[in-house]
């Protein structure tokens, strides 16, 4: 067929399914049923954004997954896609908010600030 075999000394063998978490019981500090709100909120903005979204539940993170990868077949640019991202999350907040971050939380409270910037991609 024209292929040629790739040696098994360039893969590693990945840790064995036992080990893998429990996805269902891990969740962000404030529970799962927020965790659920704002997964589906942030959806829905990225799929206004995007304009398309996927058929899965606004909950589930396949379909996200999806709605990420339709936003990145349909704009090439990396500029544009991550103009597109920033948009989606300065959409969460208020209007108010953004602008008034560093002296709300970052001046005041570093420590507090940094892990609320954290907070959200840990589990991404």
């Amino acid at each position: 067929n024209g292929m040629s075999k790739t040696p098994s000394s360039l893969f590693v063998e990945g840790p064995s399914d036992d080990t893998k978490p429990d996805y269902e019981n891990i969740h962000g500090p404030l529970g799962k049923t927020m965790d659920t709100v704002f997964m589906k909120l942030f959806r829905s903005k990225m799929a206004e954004k995007v304009g398309v979204d996927s058929q899965l539940p606004q909950d589930d993170y396949q379909g996200l997954m999806e709605l990420t990868a339709a936003m990145n077949a349909r704009y090439s640019d990396r500029q544009v896609v991550q103009k597109l991202a920033q948009d989606v999350l300065v959409s969460l907040f208020p209007s108010w908010m953004p602008p008034q971050y560093k002296i709300l939380f970052s001046k005041p409270f570093p420590k507090f600030s940094s892990r609320m910037n954290a907070w959200p991609t840990k589990s991404t």
